[in-house]
């Protein structure tokens, strides 16, 4: 008799990895590496010979997030401004301003036995819309009742918010090229 523990747990690996396969086939479709392992920095960008700019000279401008509801999408637009308050990273706040950086963020909640989790990728472009940098994760939310979004909380927002704007000072702090 199977062990209704183990066929759970494959269970979760397996929508997680079609959760992943998903992302990165439509990731792929952007012209990107479908990797979702962290800080990538992307064929070519390291080739550029640009001057390094200093970091208390960056603007970033966060687009509107794709793949999650506006009332999440919003407090998580706060959620990533006190981040980067704490990380003194400058954000350009109106729609459209000039930013030495735009960063697109794409989201999906994924469910799996009444858990959900929030798979993240944040894609830095350059002021010509030349892509340098990705930003990607994961992070387990709450329980839900029939929409994965309903089992994402501030604190796992929180949590999105301060991994991506730690990466992307780490990636700025390197000279952001």
């Amino acid at each position: 008799m199977a062990d209704p523990a183990r066929a759970r747990s494959s269970g979760h690996r397996l929508i997680l990895m079609i959760a992943v396969a998903v992302a990165g086939l439509t990731l792929a479709a952007c012209g990107g590496p479908s990797r979702l392992s962290g800080v990538v920095n992307l064929p070519g960008a390291d080739e550029t010979t640009a001057e390094p700019i200093p970091k208390d000279e960056v603007t970033v401008a966060f687009e509107p997030f794709t793949g999650i509801p506006g009332n999440i999408a919003d407090e998580l637009a706060g959620e990533i401004a006190a981040a980067a308050e704490v990380r003194k990273i400058t954000l350009v706040k109106r729609l459209g301003s000039p930013a030495t950086y735009r960063v697109k963020g794409f989201l999906s909640a994924i469910s799996s036995d009444n858990a959900a989790n929030i798979v993240y990728v944040f894609d830095v472009f350059d002021a010509s819309g030349k892509r340098l940098h990705r930003i990607t994760g994961e992070r387990q939310a709450g329980v839900y009742a029939g929409d994965p979004w309903s089992g994402v909380g501030t604190a796992q927002l929180s949590l999105v918010a301060t991994d991506v704007i730690f990466q992307l000072d780490a990636w700025l702090m390197g000279g952001g090229r």
